[in-house]
């Protein structure tokens, strides 16, 4: 009979493996078992089958059964098997809990149910079934932001005697951590999994780690875990930083993809992920690459161990000799955070250890090529409010100081980065900007701010996470800080930010929590103005009208006359606002969805016509791109959408429709015109410890003087700031086919304050 765990259990490292796939995508059965043989030499805890790391999104039940009949004929009862299930509804999870206990699990580690937004009462309710119907005890996986397993909820959780433990994933949250720690932590194991942040969690008290790191790196983590249980602080801070280099590298794109990426480096042999994550590109390849020699150049053999492997009696072997070799040393570079092995006396790496810089992929080109030609000679050389020192040798205002910000990747970020030097140069500080995903950056800045951590000193902030960002407290306001002359220049001029794009980044009495970079705001582009002109129709200004313009003037195959991206949820809304509906009830203090009003249901009826009747096939699921190009071959109309994906139907040397593209505004209906407006911005977490030094570079990357350069020098259109948007330079190069096409961009943005 199997074993079942208790929480007595669940300590130490415990890896959560990859699933090895063939080319096919079949499970590879061999490769399975090197894996498990692999991790049992080193004396693991246990292993987890079906998890994050091993694709459990990707496996129905037979896959997970195979996978746990293998893991328990492979480790013959020397290490605990436990399943891992992420899926989004109770009998799907039953149906591979049981296949999982047919095949030998001794637990069950599952996320609460994933995509819709289940109540705490369903939550546990969804856990209870799952144990009465399995008979395994369960792992609560806690790591969906939009369904957090809450500490209040744990406390009714840790009471079911079903529950055995929790994986702690969800961002880094240390204050939840020591909540469960101290509410929970007698009645059920407390595991920590944050990849980012494995040394803090687990030096506060966390029982193990189901941690992805630990599938990736297993040696380092039982090594981290082992100067833990001696007490060598200075050891395990070293090895937190190895292994975070390596996985912040492998999460700039998608998580599985990089994870098998750099365990197939190491020469363990998982194979490719299930489609659609198939492949990492390959100037991100090259830095998960140099990570790993960095880490796999330490000589972890050498370093003494007390805990997980000692009860195991087994040595670490070797990794392969591609990564033990050391690294070639690279050329000096300053750009990243200081590591913790800049101090002299290193016993881990005779290189200095620095963190790999992010990568920052390059925007789609046609969003980048020159709309202005005049040059800016000289502009944002210096900060605002930062004047270089008149005496040379002169101390500069910051010297010394770093700050640590992060965003999403945008081309305006890119100009930043690119221009940063002369900052630095400016006022004597050190800027470290990380640029990742936008998944990935969102998921990581709302669970940091969540804890009020002191990691980061900017930020990005905007639609939809900056209003919850804001009444949670997570951010600096900025109101006394801009009347204050010893913080801010007198040149700032706060009111120049046009009003549509400031909402967002502002409480319910408009006091500022940070300041604008982007104002996308939504307009109607035609790019075959002729077809309506040949019809007699004039540009629709009504949603009903924008559907009968398209269907008089559809030419399926030929030139469809609609076309949407994927984003309905951003599209979609100035549709329902223009009839009259709301997709709330009465925002932010009731939250009752309305999207079955008649309202609704009649902005529905139009958009869904459109898509079907008036665009092309598969229309549904089209990018960005693909919309554009359509417009660019003339293939397609009319598109409503932001500002930035239209301007280049009317610049871009490879538009047929250059002569013919046409704007207007949103159309509108009954309730009037709502044109949406996707604004981001900088703002300060409330836990950052250079608050000064940050609201200094915010005044310089979003002065009037940069603004006005990332127009000039990177076709930049999204501006926020009046001042640019009417100026000379900005109105001559927006104006096309003899529309002001800036001051119809202005109107909109102002129109949605």
């Amino acid at each position: 009979m199997t074993r079942i765990l208790t929480k007595e259990d669940i300590v130490g490292i415990f890896p959560p493996l990859a699933s090895p796939f063939l080319e096919s995508e079949e499970i590879d059965v061999p490769a399975l078992r090197a894996e498990l043989q692999y991790n049992l030499s080193l004396g693991v805890t246990g292993v987890c089958l079906g998890g994050s790391t091993g694709e459990g999104h990707a496996l129905d039940a037979q896959d997970l059964g195979l996978l746990i009949k293998t893991a328990v004929e492979e480790v013959k009862g020397r290490i605990p098997v436990m399943a891992g299930i992420i899926t989004a509804c109770t009998r799907e999870a039953v149906r591979k809990a049981k296949a999982a206990r047919d095949a030998g699990a001794q637990a069950l580690m599952i996320t609460p149910p994933i995509y819709q937004l289940p109540s705490d009462d369903g939550i546990y309710d969804y856990y209870d079934v799952i144990n009465r119907e399995s008979g395994l005890p369960i792992v609560v996986y806690n790591v969906l932001t939009d369904v957090p397993v809450t500490p209040t909820l744990f406390l009714r959780l840790a009471d079911h005697p079903g529950i055995i433990g929790t994986k702690e994933s969800i961002g880094g949250s240390l204050e939840t951590l020591t909540e469960l720690l101290q509410t929970v932590g007698h009645k059920i194991s407390v595991t920590w999994a944050h990849d980012w942040l494995l040394y803090p969690g687990l030096a506060l008290g966390a029982t193990g780690s189901i941690s992805g790191a630990a599938a990736i790196l297993p040696r380092h983590c039982l090594a981290l875990w082992d100067a833990l249980q001696r007490s060598d602080i200075k050891m395990a801070q070293k090895l937190h930083f190895i292994i975070s280099d390596v996985t912040r590298e492998i999460s700039k794109f998608n998580w599985p993809a990089g994870t098998k990426l750099a365990i197939n480096l190491q020469g363990r042999k998982v194979g490719p992920c299930r489609r659609p994550f198939r492949s990492v590109p390959a100037a991100q390849e090259e830095r998960i690459r140099v990570a790993l020699q960095r880490a796999n150049s330490v000589d972890l053999n050498s370093l003494k161990t007390a805990a997980c492997r000692s009860r195991r009696g087994r040595a670490a072997p070797s990794a392969p000799d591609c990564l033990t070799k050391p690294a070639k040393r690279p050329a000096r570079d300053d750009s990243g955070p200081p590591g913790p092995n800049k101090q002299e006396g290193n016993a881990m790496n005779e290189q200095p250890f620095r963190p790999a810089m992010p990568l920052t992929a390059v925007a789609a080109a046609l969003h980048r090529r020159r709309l202005l030609q005049t040059s800016l000679t000289g502009a944002a050389a210096l900060a605002v409010g930062l004047r270089a020192p008149a005496v040379r040798g002169q101390a500069k205002r910051f010297a010394g100081v770093t700050i640590n910000g992060a965003s999403f990747q945008h081309t305006f970020h890119l100009a930043l980065k690119k221009w940063l030097p002369e900052f630095e140069d400016a006022t004597g500080m050190k800027v470290n900007f990380e640029l990742a995903s936008m998944p990935i950056y969102t998921q990581r800045m709302d669970l940091e701010l969540s804890t009020r951590g002191s990691a980061y000193d900017f930020c990005n902030a905007g639609t939809p996470w900056a209003g919850r960002w804001i009444t949670s407290g997570w951010l600096t306001a900025l109101d006394e800080i801009i009347r204050d002359p010893k913080w801010t220049a007198p040149e700032w001029d706060a009111a120049d930010f046009a009003s549509g794009a400031q909402v967002i980044l502002s409480d319910a009495t408009g006091k500022p929590y940070g300041f604008a970079w982007v104002a996308g705001a939504i307009l109607m582009g035609i790019a075959r103005s002729d077809l309506l002109e040949k019809a007699g129709l004039p540009v629709p200004k009504t949603c009903e009208e924008l559907l009968e313009t398209c269907k008089r003037t559809n030419q399926p195959g030929t030139t469809w006359a609609f076309v949407n991206d994927a984003l309905h949820h951003w599209e979609w809304p100035p549709y329902l606002m223009a009839q009259g509906g709301t997709i709330f009830r009465n925002p932010p203090d009731d939250l009752m969805p309305m999207i079955n009003s008649p309202q609704a249901v009649q902005a529905a009826q139009i958009y869904a016509e459109l898509l079907s009747k008036c665009a092309p096939p598969g229309v549904l699921s089209f990018t960005d791109d693909q919309c554009m190009r359509y417009q660019f071959a003339g293939r397609v109309n009319i598109r409503t959408t932001s500002i930035d994906w239209l301007v280049p139907i009317s610049k871009s040397p490879e538009s047929k429709v250059k002569e013919t593209m046409r704007y207007a505004p949103m159309p509108g209906g009954p309730a009037g015109s709502f044109p949406a407006v996707n604004a981001n911005g900088l703002a300060i977490p409330l836990g950052s410890k250079n608050k000064e030094a940050a609201w200094a570079f915010i005044q310089w990357a979003l002065s009037k003087a940069m603004f006005r350069r990332q127009a000039l020098e990177n076709a930049y259109v999204t501006v926020p700031r009046r001042s640019v948007i009417q100026s000379p330079e900005f109105r001559e190069a927006m104006t096309i086919n003899g529309q002001d096409v800036g001051k119809l961009y202005l109107d909109t943005v102002e129109a949605a304050g």
